[in-house]
């Protein structure tokens, strides 16, 4: 298997990252110029996946995806979910993609989110951000939060406090 390949544990697909992204899956034995998926983004956003030749197409508000639809423009599913990332509401066929556009997790509900996993059920990491708070912001001080426990009012751009917050 090419080494720019992951391949997971528990199936016989193989995704192709690019940063923190994953932007191809290829089932196993699929050639390498026949993903069976391929993921468009614009930026950080998922825009559309292409399944052979299927395209969906992701509608994302500033936080995760709320609706999908076809390439004739009929909703094919819509997701919501509560701000520390419980599921609200979600129609359609399922998606992996969940809070903040995460990988969840089938067999432990927990959200991939590039450097550690997210609980969503309880709303905290299951390990430690790898920086320290700052005795300035005392909330940061509490290494297993999202967004410093105040997801009303904040994004996280990326699971490290490296990459700092900003506000909405």
């Amino acid at each position: 298997m090419p080494n720019w390949l992951y391949q997971s544990r528990k199936s016989d697909r193989a995704s192709v990252p690019a940063g923190s992204k994953v932007i191809a899956e290829y089932d196993a034995g699929s050639a390498p110029a026949n993903p069976t998926k391929e993921y468009v983004y614009a930026g950080s956003k998922l825009l559309a996946t292409v399944t052979g030749t299927a395209v969906t197409y992701h509608h994302p508000d500033h936080l995760s995806n709320r609706l999908e639809t076809d390439s004739s423009g009929a909703t094919t599913r819509t997701f919501g979910d509560l701000p520390f990332g419980e599921s609200w509401y979600e129609t359609g066929v399922s998606d992996k993609w969940k809070f903040t556009t995460y990988e969840r997790d089938t067999e432990s509900g927990l959200d991939y989110a590039v450097q550690r996993y997210y609980g969503n059920g309880y709303g905290r990491f299951t390990s430690v951000d790898r920086l320290a708070g700052s005795l300035l912001n005392p909330q940061s001080l509490n290494r297993y939060s999202y967004v410093a426990n105040d997801k009303p009012n904040a994004v996280a751009p990326c699971t490290n406090r490296s990459c700092g917050m900003k506000r909405e």
